[in-house]
């Protein structure tokens, strides 16, 4: 599960524990926390992220994911022409590029010379990109894990559209779409918006104004587009949509922001990204006891159950980064809610 902030740029609408805890509560036997590094990257590196800790827990047979599409045989199709054609397709996105298109359009062109016109289609479908991702990664990885998908329709209520009645205090419309023990811990919870986390994001901005380019994901000169916009923006939203154009998609604009939030720089993230070993645990139930002594005995991994000095001290120096990323970002949620930091510290399984 994502942190404290997540895939598409974001804050976590709750608490990572309180997630994580309800998980439990309605059958899930043990939450671990994706390294905020991956839950925070594009879709290829978060399915990446995210395959590469299941393969090294060493008991994952299976791993099951939505996609619109519903069709394992079709999302495998599409994930072999896209492996065996990477190198080409990337050339191809690279030179359409340089038109001034959109990523996703010049993609898209890119695609229609090795895809049907229904395959474009079904890639063109956020749920079927990021299947897709984890299919790739189990493929590169040569990992003997089972890829399962469940078909994402009207019939479930995206996370998406539950955050949005949310935001707009309409609880009771989610009641019927979550189990009862999320909707009543929903009740009680104050949630973060994006909005929350504006006013620091603008402070590290102009801190480092002279050096945004060092960040994860600032290329190409966006960084003055950055300052420019926030001398101007009231608003989170505002600010994004200033520093919106046809080449970066809003998303990518937010995990921008969130690396300047977070101090990511280019440097930790390429060293991180492929050099993570350990395995968070956020909560577990009485089964999942019994997994994490299966885990001991058939992983090499760094297996956290709490977190103190002497275990950050025995880390290595990439997991160590990467942890204190961790909980760094667990601290500004915590600061944002004006409750006592590190909680990593404190959780107790």
């Amino acid at each position: 599960m994502s942190g404290s902030f997540t895939q598409n740029g974001g804050i976590a609408i709750y608490d990572k524990f309180n997630r994580a805890n309800t998980a439990i509560l309605n059958g899930v036997d043990m939450v671990i926390e994706l390294p905020t590094i991956y839950a925070i990257s594009s879709s290829e590196f978060f399915a990446t992220g995210a395959i590469n800790l299941f393969s090294k827990l060493g008991i994952v047979d299976t791993v099951c994911f939505g996609s619109e599409c519903g069709d394992i045989s079709t999302l495998n199709n599409i994930t072999d022409i896209l492996i065996q054609n990477e190198k080409e397709i990337w050339n191809k996105i690279t030179e359409l590029m340089k038109s001034g298109n959109s990523f996703a359009k010049c993609r898209d062109l890119a695609l229609g010379s090795y895809l049907n016109a229904s395959l474009t289609l079904e890639l063109a479908k956020p749920n079927n990109i990021l299947a897709i991702e984890y299919i790739k990664a189990l493929k590169k990885e040569n990992c003997k894990i089972t890829p399962i998908t469940i078909k994402r329709d009207d019939n479930f209520a995206s996370a998406t559209n539950i955050r949005e009645k949310i935001y707009n205090g309409n609880l009771n419309d989610i009641k019927e779409s979550v189990p009862s023990s999320t909707y009543d811990s929903v009740k009680n919870e104050q949630y973060l918006t994006n909005e929350d986390i504006f006013n620091i994001i603008k402070y590290n901005i102009l801190l480092n104004k002279d050096s945004l380019n060092k960040f994860n994901g600032i290329v190409e000169g966006i960084e003055n587009k950055i300052i420019s916009s926030i001398n101007i923006s009231k608003t989170y939203e505002e600010f994004i949509h200033n520093i919106k154009s046809k080449r970066y998609a809003l998303s990518s604009i937010k995990r921008m922001l969130l690396s300047i939030l977070l101090n990511i720089t280019k440097e930790d993230y390429n060293l991180l990204v492929n050099n993570i070993n350990y395995a968070h645990i956020l909560a577990i139930s009485d089964n999942g006891r019994k997994l994490l002594s299966e885990i001991s005995n058939k992983s090499d991994m760094t297996i956290i159950t709490n977190i103190n000095d002497k275990i950050i001290s025995n880390l290595s120096e990439t997991n160590k980064k990467s942890l204190n990323i961790d909980m760094l970002a667990t601290n500004i949620y915590s600061s944002l809610l004006k409750q006592d930091i590190n909680k990593d510290y404190t959780n107790r399984l």
